[in-house]
């Protein structure tokens, strides 16, 4: 996260390298499926890890929460919504 601003980086230090979507989701102050339609259309990137019992865990990189929050902070910046 060399390239965030400062103040990204002063937000995401806390957070751990890899959250849930339940984790990221309070966080970012937002519910779970709304989250999950972020990650649904592509504007954040997941990673799946399997548990070794046939299922799977999806987990948020706290880079990617950073750079979604840069990618949120520009689109207002732009008048986007």
């Amino acid at each position: 996260m060399t390239d965030m601003p400062d103040w990204i980086q002063d937000a995401t230090r806390d957070l751990a390298a890899m959250s849930t979507v339940a984790e990221a989701a309070k966080y970012l102050r937002v519910c779970k499926r709304t989250l999950q339609r972020e990650i649904a259309h592509g504007r954040l990137t997941t990673v799946r890890l399997s548990t070794g019992n046939g299922a799977s865990r999806t987990l948020v990189p706290r880079a990617e929460i950073a750079r979604y929050l840069v990618a949120c902070a520009e689109r207002r910046a732009g008048g986007e919504k």
